[in-house]
């Protein structure tokens, strides 16, 4: 927002419309989950006392009512600097975490769970460092020897104006370094008072449904102990400076650097170019520059629709392939070897076993200038007479073993949905309201037509 000196042109101001509508009172707010806001709020009481009107009109007169562009809110701007002083926090302390979905699943069924990232801030957030997962548990041999979960996230992402003719819907985000089976990523010039959603799928005993239909009597002598169990899930946000964003990468990049002098299946143009600590770090850095991932220094933000979000493998990978060994790595023709090569790189490991209960949050926390919000809750898949801590008087739901009888579209991980998330655990969304989705999607090669449901 800009206030205005009395010799300041009209054309250099900014445009500000006030509220012609009566606001909503505090005590007539109505909660999206029902429910109302408390008189005694510490924030209803001030609202109610600050004259919101006439404090309106005159910091309306501080922009042209014809030219420029829209300004914020008197209520938004006040009311967030409000929140920054009484809390204590700089323009700096951008983001809040939100983590949701089903606590309570039955054997064989998908949980959906939606992590969003909101500024709180009064400036835009060039770096927003993020983290969403789930434990890997390996199998269970009473079970069909099925592993317990199964991790899926539509979480992608691609460097803009480059690149455009690689496979990046074939990369798959999520990792495993230390049992967690994470999928960290990047919003890149998160604006202010900005939202960024994705979501994620955990899937209980996949491939369950086959092997019913194989053996309808397969779990008849399983205990229901055996069948039980339980895991979290969890996800990370943290704010970053463009400083430690650079670090952050080059951290990545020497830790690339150092894997792929140990790989003898390595391709040659990139064990070439790891050679020298100091040309790897710079082309790393360079090739991020290029693709608008890592911005210049005091340069404003490209315009978007939507702030741009970015796994971490594809900015990995996005380093490599506009490096100076990139052309070599992209004429060999087989991308999505390549995207396997980049996780193993940095330490994936399916084999590494997680806890089941709700982690230490602190070990997610990346140490930097602004807190690391963090949020993690148990998901219980009870079976029978087995809760697995459920918490009494909680009805433990039925398996759906009959809908494993029903024939089921194919779905593949060639193809991803974009979109902003629904309220509460039904993901509720507003009617007659355009809501802006991306679909990505690769044809397979024995592919004659392609579906897409939601």
């Amino acid at each position: 927002m800009t206030v205005v000196s009395p010799d300041k042109r009209v054309s250099d101001v900014t445009m500000y419309r006030k509220e012609e509508s009566t606001p909503i009172p505090p005590s007539s707010f109505e909660l999206p989950f029902e429910g109302k806001l408390s008189s005694d709020n510490r924030w209803v009481i001030m609202a109610d006392l600050i004259p919101w009107t006439e404090f309106e009109s005159e910091y309306s007169l501080s922009f042209s009512a014809e030219m420029g562009a829209p300004a914020k809110s008197f209520r938004m701007a006040l009311g967030a600097l409000i929140i920054k002083e009484k809390l204590g926090i700089s323009d700096r302390e951008t983001v809040e975490l939100g983590l949701g979905g089903p606590s309570i699943l039955a054997p064989g069924d998908t949980g959906t769970y939606g992590v969003s990232v909101q500024s709180l801030t009064n400036i835009d957030t060039p770096y927003v460092h993020f983290a969403i997962g789930t434990p890997e548990l390996l199998i269970n041999t009473e079970v069909f020897s099925l592993p317990y979960t199964e991790f899926s996230s539509n979480l992608r992402g691609n460097p803009e104006g480059v690149l455009q003719d690689v496979p990046w819907a074939s990369l798959t985000s999520d990792i495993n370094t230390n049992g967690e089976i994470l999928a960290p990523g990047y919003v890149l010039d998160l604006p202010n008072a900005g939202f960024v959603g994705r979501t994620f799928n955990v899937q209980t005993y996949p491939g369950l449904q086959d092997e019913l239909a194989k053996d309808p009597k397969g779990l008849d002598d399983v205990l229901d102990e055996d069948i039980a169990f339980r895991f979290h899930i969890l996800a990370t946000a943290t704010a970053m400076t463009r400083a430690e964003f650079v670090l952050e990468q080059t951290t990545s990049a020497l830790r690339l650097r150092n894997a792929i002098l140990k790989d003898p299946t390595a391709s040659v143009s990139l064990t070439v170019l790891a050679a020298d600590v100091n040309t790897w770090t710079n082309a790393y850095l360079a090739a991020l520059e290029q693709a608008g991932l890592l911005r210049p220094e005091n340069q404003a933000p490209p315009i978007r629709e939507n702030p741009q979000v970015i796994s971490l493998m594809a900015t990995l990978a996005t380093g490599l392939l506009l490096g100076p060994a990139g052309n070599q790595i992209i004429s060999s023709n087989n991308l999505v070897n390549f995207f396997e090569q980049v996780r193993k790189w940095y330490g994936n490991n399916r084999s590494l076993k997680g806890q089941e209960s709700a982690v230490d949050l602190k070990q997610y926390d990346l140490g930097l200038s602004q807190k690391t919000h963090a949020q993690s809750f148990n998901v219980y898949v009870p079976f029978g007479e087995a809760r697995v801590e459920l918490p009494q008087g909680v009805a433990v739901p039925p398996p759906s073993f009959g809908s494993f009888f029903n024939g089921a579209v194919t779905t593949s991980n060639l193809a991803t949905l974009t979109g902003p998330l629904g309220y509460g655990m039904e993901n509720i969304i507003p009617a007659g309201t355009a809501l802006p989705y991306t679909i990505r999607f690769e044809n397979a090669a024995a592919a004659d037509s392609i579906n897409a449901t939601d």
